[in-house]
């Protein structure tokens, strides 16, 4: 979406078309899911359990108190929220925690840990009609997300005591990462207690860049979450594989989140469709070396007044943390594999026109298929109570 995210009072979700991984996957698959669901749950048609997954254990909308396992998240920047909607209009409430098993006051990433040990362990590989079962298991964990306050929310037991004299959100965020440290390798050792690794694919993956006024750093790599600078759309990831079919190969350099659902498919003999790509309204364009940014700061740097989105942040508790602004323009071309860090903007330089010209020729194809947000919610129209229980909130002008 080329908007805010999914807040409270908002009633739609995750079209229907193009499918999720777990709809494509075999049957011989059972398929969990465990932990943040942020695409829509204001209908049954819109949750996890209607787009491939046998269950769910887990919380909705984007953020989480990790100690109080609500939600506050509302409408901002401007943009349009739908229907109105009260807290107790669907499934109890937005704050609930659903279907996973948390103690008053229990640290949420425990608690998801704890769900996917479980499921991992209980897990049956008894024969069904067809063949042996296969495990999908997705962990979408709460950290590093900041709490609802936009500060980390950590285990003092994890924290660092000089960091936190030098950086209390650097040590923080610091402290949650531990944490998610030793979350991933329960997981992984409750694999290799199943006898499990040997035939499992394994990705490790975050959504988008840090976020500096919580605490992370991406630096040198400019912008941050929020952006479509190299620091707002880029984060370390890895896939880990031994008894994949047909062997495993390494890869140093760049995938994209595109890149998963094939790869999967791939690896377990299921068919890739085609057609497959995300749509925005401001976003980039990749072209060889050449990467091309429309709005690169969805005017984000703007709306929550942080204009150091478009900048360099060092990281808080470095010796220099001063923050090096970087202006913006409305189109914006960077080489790349040179200049990772994005500080010299080629638009307009004499030898780059047919490049920004055949990138933005890419990028307004893209944009001529997309669907404001504004039209969803002036069209939809009707109350919840004469809609079925299968749909997600979209009418038929959206095919």
């Amino acid at each position: 979406m080329s908007h805010y995210v999914l807040v409270h009072g908002q009633d739609y979700c995750l079209p229907p078309d193009p499918p999720t991984l777990p709809e494509l996957l075999p049957p011989r698959f059972r398929k969990h899911h465990v932990g943040k669901w942020h695409l829509g749950h204001s209908r049954p048609g819109c949750l996890p359990t209607s787009r491939g997954y046998d269950d769910f254990q887990g919380y909705y909308l984007g953020g989480v108190d990790f100690y109080r396992h609500g939600s506050d998240e509302a409408c901002c920047c401007g943009e349009v929220c739908g229907p109105g909607r009260s807290f107790g209009s669907f499934n109890g409430t937005f704050q609930d925690v659903h279907g996973l098993q948390v103690g008053e006051g229990e640290y949420i990433t425990d608690a998801i840990t704890r769900a996917a040990v479980s499921t991992i362990e209980g897990f049956e590989a008894s024969p069904p009609p067809g063949g042996p079962a296969s495990l999908f298991l997705t962990v979408a964990m709460a950290a590093t997300h900041s709490g609802p306050s936009g500060d980390p929310q950590y285990k003092p037991s994890d924290v660092d005591p000089d960091l936190l004299l030098r950086s209390p959100k650097r040590a923080g965020f610091s402290a949650m990462a531990k944490n998610l440290d030793e979350s991933v390798e329960a997981i992984h050792a409750a694999l290799e207690g199943r006898g499990m690794l040997e035939d499992t694919l394994i990705f490790l993956l975050s959504d988008n860049g840090g976020e500096t006024s919580s605490g992370s750093s991406v630096y040198p790599l400019r912008g941050e979450k929020f952006t479509y600078f190299n620091g707002g759309i880029m984060a370390p990831a890895a896939v880990l594989g031994k008894g994949v079919k047909g062997g495993g190969r390494s890869l140093r350099g760049n995938f994209w989140i595109g890149d998963v659902m094939p790869t999967v498919l791939e690896a377990v003999g299921a068919a890739v469709p085609g057609g497959l790509d995300g749509i925005s309204r401001s976003g980039a364009v990749f072209y060889g070396r050449f990467k091309l940014l429309v709005n690169g700061t969805a005017g984000y740097d703007e709306a929550l007044g942080r204009p150091e989105l478009a900048g360099w942040s060092p990281p808080a508790d470095a010796d220099d943390s001063e923050v090096r602004f970087g202006p913006v323009e409305e189109v914006m071309l960077f080489d790349v594999r040179d200049d990772e860090e994005e500080r010299v903007n080629l638009a307009g330089l004499k030898g780059y026109a047919e490049v920004q010209r055949r990138c933005m020729e890419e990028f307004n194809a893209v944009l001529e298929s997309t669907i404001p947000l504004e039209r969803q919610t002036k069209q939809r129209g009707g109350s919840l109570d004469e809609i079925t229980p299968g749909d997600t909130g979209y009418g038929p002008w959206q095919t």
